[in-house]
C-alpha cells in the first residue's frame, strides 16, 4: 500500500518497523532491529520535517529506542547520542505541556544518565539525575510524574552516591 500511496501509509511504516525493531531487539537479532529502528527513524524524521509538531514525539520515541538497544549491545557513545537528542526532543515538549510530557523528561535525564554511568562520565549523570530528582520533586502528588520514575531514579542516585 505504501508503495501505491506513500503519503498516506508512510506513518504506519514507520510505526510498523519500529515495533518490529521492539520484537528483534527483544529475542536478541540486534542487527536487524537497529537496522529497522534507523529505517523507522529516518520515515520518521521525514514526517516531522513536514509537520513538526504531528511527528516529532515520534522521533523522540524511535531515538530512545535505539538508544536502548545501542545500551544493551554496548554501543554506549552512540546510545549517549541518541539519548541526548531524546532528551531535546522531551523539553521541546515539555515546554508546551509538562502536564503531558514531564515524566517522559525524567525518563530520558535517567536513561541518559545510566549510559553516562556506563561510560564513568559521573559527574554528568550526577547533574541529569538531580535535574530529574527535582522535576519528580516538584511534581509529586500532581500525577505528572509516574512513581516507577520517580523510584528509578531515587535508585540511580543513590547507586551514584554510593559508588564514589
Amino acid at each position: 500500500l505504501a508503495e501505491k500511496n506513500r503519503e498516506a501509509y508512510i506513518e504506519y511504516v514507520g510505526t510498523t518497523l519500529n515495533n518490529l525493531a521492539a520484537l528483534q531487539k527483544n529475542i536478541r537479532k540486534y542487527d536487524e532491529a537497529e537496522k529497522n529502528y534507523t529505517e523507522a527513524l529516518g520515515i520518521r524524521r521525514g514526517l516531522a520535517e513536514k509537520n513538526r509538531e504531528a511527528y516529532i514525539e515520534d522521533v523522540g520515541t524511535t531515538l530512545n529506542n535505539l538508544a536502548v538497544l545501542q545500551r544493551d549491545i554496548k554501543q554506549y557513545d552512540e546510545a549517549e547520542k541518541n539519548y541526548r537528542k531524546a532528551l531535546t526532543i522531551a523539553e521541546e515538549l515539555a515546554k508546551k505541556n509538562k502536564a503531558v510530557y514531564a515524566d517522559s523528561l525524567v525518563l530520558q535525564l535517567n536513561n541518559l544518565a545510566e549510559v553516562q554511568l556506563d561510560l564513568k562520565k559521573k559527574d554528568e549523570a550526577r547533574k541529569n539525575l538531580e535535574r530529574a530528582f527535582e522535576i519528580c520533586q516538584d511534581n509529586l502528588g500532581t500525577g505528572l510524574i509516574d512513581s516507577l520514575q520517580y523510584e528509578e531514579n531515587k535508585r540511580l542516585l543513590d547507586l551514584l552516591k554510593n559508588s564514589k
